[in-house]
């Protein structure tokens, strides 16, 4: 069978008609996977936003001293967060407002995770973001709020509390 010209030509334009679907197909996941990492970190931000805000209510902070003292714990707080905040010496304030800027921080790197997830972060800045967490998890409050986050990072979590009890 001869092949003319022609029909090398006709060949290589659907060649070239398939690849540039392709190209725009990679191009629509691309743009989705921005765009919905972008709503993450704007969620995130609103988040960190509203505890920022409760940082610096007086109202919020005299309200949580109050529930402190009182004897009431979140359902996660542990023997080993109480021995931690007593050997610190912190007062009912100073608990609320670490675990109002560790829930920041959680936020934060729940965030970063969802970015790495989607290809947005490269991975020597991820790597870095990973060892630093893993640092946080050796304090139980940051431990305890990072194992009792309810969004996305929990797989990561658990993998770096194995390494930590394996160390």
């Amino acid at each position: 069978m001869q092949v003319n010209s022609r029909q090398i030509i006709e060949g290589i334009g659907a060649a070239a008609i398939v690849a540039s679907l392709g190209f725009v197909g990679m191009q629509l996941i691309l743009d989705r996977n921005v765009a919905l990492a972008g709503q993450y970190a704007a969620r995130s931000e609103s988040l960190k936003d509203d505890l920022r805000t409760q940082m610096e209510s007086d109202g919020f902070i005299d309200s949580s001293i109050r529930v402190w003292e009182s004897g009431e714990r979140p359902s996660y707080w542990s023997e080993e967060m109480e021995e931690y905040t007593q050997s610190k010496n912190l007062s009912s304030a100073d608990i609320s407002y670490l675990l109002i800027s560790t829930r920041i921080r959680v936020l934060h790197m729940d965030n970063l995770y969802y970015q790495y997830t989607k290809d947005m972060l490269d991975e020597s800045f991820w790597t870095k973001q990973v060892a630093s967490m893993k640092n946080d998890m050796r304090n139980p409050v940051y431990k305890a709020l990072y194992l009792n986050n309810p969004r996305g990072i929990e797989g990561l979590v658990n993998e770096l509390v194995l390494e930590l009890e394996n160390e």
